[in-house]
């Protein structure tokens, strides 16, 4: 039997914050209050404390266990494979992987994981990493705020954990959110994650904003669709797409679902019986749901000793608390040396159990010594190039919906770009905009564009150009 809770969560996005309050008594969660806070206009994180903190004693928005929503621009998620060693050694584990994984260093980084699932001697996890910097702001932003903090989680991981997200086993599923300067893609195969990306807009508009035209709302939301589903399933079009954030137009989604080839999109909150309103805060109605233990356990990026709030079972469970503390406080007395005892004895146990994992990660230690010291003549050979990344964004900006990479390679200075399209004219335009582009020189099809399967195959080479030194440098 769940006890009663109440819990709240906070999304926050670009230029507004999403309150969304939750109950359960006994029985199925419900909506008490949910509001949305406009902080465009705030100079600074000090003002948009003080709009919140007024903002909640108006709205009566107080609570002890509240989860923050954080955008994926500030985040960054991968799927990582690791030897299937139990899950208790999967953290030690990890922390020799995130400076391999992820461009942050660990010592600089806050992160956490959820395991997917194991197959055969490795374990596949969801591994979420954050700079330290800002989770810290966002923290101390609702501390000032006059709120306590037991979860922040990016938001597009607590749609995922929503009852209507996943799909059967082994069909490919895309969440797609739409925001003001990207659009978010996560692909599940099944109910596990396969891959959660971010495609910045070029020109710095909404997917979903009235600056837009429906025409470039489609093409940015396809782009992003059918690369994410080929990063991370080998194909360009999932079986189902949900939607999920700011409400697309109709000839959006009508357009959407015809390049995508589906009979219809499905909006997130279908199947939790919300209304409108309900259902534009979405992601933080997830979050709220996490609060009173209707989750599957997302990632929780900020560490055990920062995490607060009444994480007990509400107010029935203190009552029985103190109840108990009167009665086990004579046998507590009685028994501290036996539990000393049988702690010394577990203590030792798992001291024995541990000793080959620490010889292996001594080894790994040292293997990852070798190669920072390979990245490191990489890097000096690389000096004066533009890194992948900043490579891999420009083409992600300058790919129209007709066109997508299959595969990207990059051998210094020379890059080998293959892909499919709807038509020859696709592949043309492409051409031209990298030709045109000041990132790239020598554009030319490395091999002749073909016709299979009612999709164009190409491979474009060009040549990365240099960055311009700074002045001063």
């Amino acid at each position: 039997m769940k006890l009663p809770a109440r819990a709240l969560g906070i999304e926050f996005v670009e230029g507004r914050i999403h309150f969304v309050q939750m109950r359960r008594i006994f029985g199925a969660p419900h909506v008490t209050r949910m509001a949305t806070l406009d902080v465009s206009a705030a100079s600074g994180e000090a003002e948009v404390a003080d709009q919140m903190s007024a903002f909640l004693t108006e709205k009566g928005l107080r609570c002890r266990r509240v989860v923050a929503g954080i955008p994926l621009k500030d985040a960054m998620i991968r799927i990582i494979e690791l030897p299937g060693v139990e899950e208790k050694h999967l953290r030690q584990l990890l922390e020799f992987e995130i400076e391999r994984s992820f461009p942050l260093a660990a010592g600089e980084t806050y992160f956490d994981f959820r395991l997917i699932e194991r197959i055969d001697d490795k374990v596949r996890l969801l591994v979420v990493a954050v700079e330290r910097g800002i989770l810290d702001r966002y923290r101390t932003l609702v501390a000032n705020a006059g709120l306590p903090t037991m979860a922040i989680t990016p938001g597009i991981l607590a749609d995922l954990d929503l009852p209507a997200a996943g799909g059967a086993a082994g069909e490919a599923m895309a969440l797609v959110r739409s925001n003001v300067s990207s659009t978010e893609v996560a692909v599940l195969r099944g109910t596990a994650p396969a891959g959660i990306y971010r495609f910045p807009h070029g020109n710095g508009t909404a997917a979903s904003g009235n600056s837009t035209s429906p025409e470039q709302m489609t093409a940015q939301l396809v782009a992003a669709t059918r690369q994410a589903c080929m990063s991370a399933i080998g194909e360009p079009r999932p079986a189902r797409v949900i939607t999920s954030g700011r409400a697309l137009p109709a000839e959006v989604v009508d357009e959407l679902s015809a390049h995508l080839k589906l009979d219809s999109l499905e909006p997130l909150g279908r199947g939790l019986e919300l209304d409108d309103e309900q259902a534009s805060a979405i992601t933080a109605h997830a979050l709220a749901r996490l609060g009173i233990g209707e989750s599957h356990g997302l990632p929780n990026l900020l560490p055990e000793d920062q995490r607060s709030g009444d994480t007990g079972a509400g107010t029935l469970a203190i009552g029985l608390q103190v109840g108990l503390a009167a009665l086990l406080g004579i046998g507590l007395i009685a028994g501290d040396l036996v539990h000393e005892r049988r702690q010394l004895s577990a203590l030792r146990a798992e001291l024995t159990e541990l000793t080959p994992e620490v010889q292996r990660i001594k080894g790994l230690e040292s293997d990852l010594t070798e190669q920072r010291k390979l990245a490191s003549s990489f890097d000096q050979a690389r000096a004066g190039l533009i890194g992948p990344l900043t490579t891999i964004r420009e083409l992600a900006r300058l790919l129209d919906y007709g066109a997508w990479i299959s595969n990207l390679t990059i051998d210094g200075p020379k890059i080998t770009i293959t892909g499919h399209a709807e038509n020859n004219d696709d592949v043309q335009q492409l051409k031209i905009l990298l030709g045109g582009n000041a990132m790239f020189a020598e554009v030319s099809e490395c091999s002749r564009t073909t016709l299979r399967d009612e999709q164009w195959n190409f491979k474009i080479c060009a040549t990365i150009v240099a960055e311009e030194p700074e002045a001063g440098q």
